[in-house]
Order: structure tokens, then sequence, then C-alpha cells
């Protein structure tokens, strides 16, 4: 039997620039193709503004061995109905000169660059009391601003991405926050039917995210929005969701737990083509957020982030559609990661059966003055970190490093002194 084997690969790594995430396609050709989002590292970068964003897209014709710049090669987002327009839901971001005219009647028009882009709407604090009065949730962002994200919309193309245009969802709840199509992506189903899933919260004083399915039966003409879930009690809290049309016609939704120090990734299912939804199921295994792969055999592959020691990459397969998990052969892709910028992972199968998953991670790229790192002594590092972009080729039985334990957790056993000829660990289990 052939043994199995593993090699990474970095994809960018930007001086002066953290690349947070990418996105994965795979031709029929097994040609496969990135787009990755970096942000400058000497401007303003968070979920709430981006001072200097970048775009990269690359491509590689040899399962990932190697890689080269492209440009326009990434798909374009959303679905394809049977009418030939190209439909999404998402949150309108604000660039140019819409997000100049924001900025300045909100009295911060020197946070604007000619680059910068903004999904969030940013409010000087003293309008906090107005904003709430409205119902809208509001985040603290940065030098006493606060954010709010309280409305999605269709966006519409009719010239296969040429141009877009931009309506508002008429059968849309009333939303305290709102977050569209994760990652602009949704499902198209063999009857046309289309899917996407929103989540956020329904009421300002809401403790717990929940979802809600976007279904069209009607070209996108129409929208309902079907909740996934909703917890009464606010105890479990969904988030992005990564929607899967299954071998068997089922479609499957995986969210991420909006209270991941309780709760794993959720699964629900639908057998009415997104009517109605299955109570969710939590998955035997930790990390978010999830996207899903069916393989060639029929079996079921979700590749994910691991935000918690050993910060890294892995990924489970499920031979039942999501019903149980393999979990003693979790795949632990890498596990030496920094604590920040760690995801998103996004997986394809190529022909030759092996595995190839895009992902984010963070290491030291430059020391501060205030850190302290040095063999023996305790090690001493502030935030943040600097974050890339690699990937990771493998057999499909690949599970883990040969002579590595299953899963390893929290902190090494302390060991002794120097002075015994052996290092001192002290409030840090990095060696």
């Amino acid at each position: 039997m052939a043994a199995t084997w593993k090699f990474d690969v970095t994809l960018l790594d930007l001086t002066g620039y953290s690349s947070d995430g990418a996105l994965l396609y795979r031709d029929d050709d097994d040609r496969l193709v990135v787009r990755i989002h970096s942000s400058s590292e000497s401007g303003l970068y968070d979920d709430f503004y981006v001072q200097e964003p970048r775009s990269t897209e690359l491509q590689s014709t040899d399962g990932g061995l190697s890689w080269e710049p492209c440009e326009g090669q990434f798909p374009l987002p959303g679905v394809v109905t049977s009418s030939g327009k190209r439909v999404y839901i998402w949150n309108e971001l604000l660039k140019g000169d819409r997000l100049w005219e924001h900025l300045d009647t909100e009295g911060i028009g020197h946070l604007y660059r000619p680059g910068a882009h903004m999904m969030h709407r940013l409010y000087r604090g003293e309008k906090r009391a107005d904003l709430e009065a409205r119902g809208l949730f509001l985040f603290d962002a940065f030098d006493g601003l606060v954010a709010a994200l309280p409305e999605i919309v269709l966006f519409e193309s009719e010239d296969d991405g040429q141009t877009w245009s931009q309506r508002s969802l008429e059968k849309a709840p009333p939303f305290a926050w709102v977050c569209g199509w994760h990652q602009r992506r949704g499902l198209v189903l063999g009857d046309g039917t289309l899917l996407g899933a929103v989540y956020g919260l329904r009421e300002r004083r809401d403790v717990a995210r929940r979802v809600w399915i976007t279904r069209s039966t009607d070209n996108g003409q129409s929208w309902e929005f079907v909740q996934l879930y909703y917890d009464e009690e606010e105890q479990l809290g969904l988030g992005e969701t990564c929607l899967t049309l299954l071998p068997s016609g089922r479609v499957m939704a995986m969210s991420r737990p909006h209270f991941a120090d309780r709760h794993t990734m959720c699964c629900s299912f639908s057998d009415d083509r997104g009517q109605s939804w299955t109570r969710p199921k939590q998955v035997p295994f930790w990390g978010y957020p999830p996207h899903a792969t069916v393989l060639d055999d029929g079996s079921l592959m979700v590749s994910y982030a691991h935000r918690r020691h050993p910060y890294g990459i892995r990924a489970c397969i499920s031979h039942d559609e999501g019903a149980t998990w393999d979990v003693e052969n979790e795949k632990i892709l890498r596990d030496d990661s920094m604590p920040k910028g760690v995801g998103y992972p996004e997986s394809a199968q190529l022909s030759d059966g092996s595995l190839f998953t895009v992902w984010a991670m963070s290491k030291i790229a430059a020391l501060k003055p205030e850190d302290e790192v040095a063999y023996g002594k305790t090690l001493v590092l502030h935030p943040w970190f600097h974050t890339f972009v690699g990937g990771s080729r493998y057999s499909l039985d690949y599970v883990r490093a040969r002579g590595q334990e299953r899963a390893p957790q929290g902190v090494y056993a302390r060991r002794t002194t120097p002075e015994s000829g052996t290092d001192a660990i002290v409030g840090s289990p990095q060696r």
C-alpha cells in the first residue's frame, strides 16, 4: 500500500500586508485558482474598515506544487439562474465616492483612502443612542466609533458580471444586524431552486445569532426567508453557514457556532429543497468556520480552522452524509500557527483522488521592542501577528504527521530548569 503523504506550499506572503484568507476553485482540468484578500498592516484593517486592501489571483496547473499570477480567472460571485442571470445576496460594500460621502457626512472623512472599502457603517460614538433607538445592534469599533450592519440587498447581473444592479429584498425581515451569503456563494438545485444562507440578529437585544435560508423558485425575482433554527432560550447561536448539496439530494447547512467556547459547528438538513430544516446537531469535533466538499466516492469532507491551541487547520470526513464523522481520523493539516488570522480554509479534490486545502495562518514577521525571544527564557510576544496564505496537498488517507498523537490539546507538562540540563518553559507551552 502506498504511504500517506502531505506537502505544504506558501502561496502568498506579502511584506507589510496581512492575508487573512483565500477562495479556491478547481476546474475540470485540475487547474486550481485562488483569490487572496490582503490588507496593509500600516493602515486600518479589521471587520469594520480596510484602508488599503489588495486582491491577488494565482493559478496552479500542477496540483498546487507551483503557482503563478493570473487575472480574471476566478469565477464570479453568486449563482446563475436558468434564465442566465447571475445573483447573490450580500451587504453593500462602500468604496470610492460612496465611501467618501458616508465618512464625510459622519465627520470622519480623515479615515478615507482612495482604495479603501467598508461593509459595516461607521458612526461617531455620540450617535449610539439614536442608532440604538432605530433598533440597530452596534459593535464598538476603534477610536470611539461604533459600527452597524443593518441591511442586505440582492445583486443581479444580466451580462455575466460586466455590470451589476442591486435592489432591496421585499420579504426580508427587519434586522438589527445581518451578514449576507457566506463568501457570496449559494446553491442551485436540480429544479432551479436557489438557496443561500444569511445570519445575524433579529432584535438589538438578542443574545444569540440566527441563520435564515434565502430561497427563490422564480429565478431570483422574489425571495423568502426560512429561519433555520432559533433557540428561544438563546443558548445556541449560529453564524457563517456553508450549504452543500449531497449525493442523495439532501441539502446540508453547516454553521459556525456563535458561542464557540461551549458549542461545536452544527449541521441541519433539508429534504424539501430548503423549505424546512432539521434541528441543528453538533458535530463531534471542534473548529470553525466550515467549508464542505463532496468527494468522488460520495463521502463528505469539511475543512475548518482550529482557533485554539494548537492553532492550525483541520479536516474531518463523513461517510454517511453528515450523520456520523470519522473523528478518530481527524486530519491535522497544520498545527503551528500563531493565535491570529487562522482560516478560512477551502478544499478541493483532484482527479487523482488527492486533496488540496488552501488556508491562512499567522507568524512573527518582525519583533516588537517589547517582545522577548531567547532560548531557555520566557517567551513574550505581543499581537498583532503577520498572516500569510498557504496550501496543503495530501493523500485522501492522510491523517497527521508520523509519530503525532491525535489532536494534542492544552499545555505541555512543565520541564525542569536549565541547570539540570533541560529547558525551562515558564508560562508558555512553546519551545
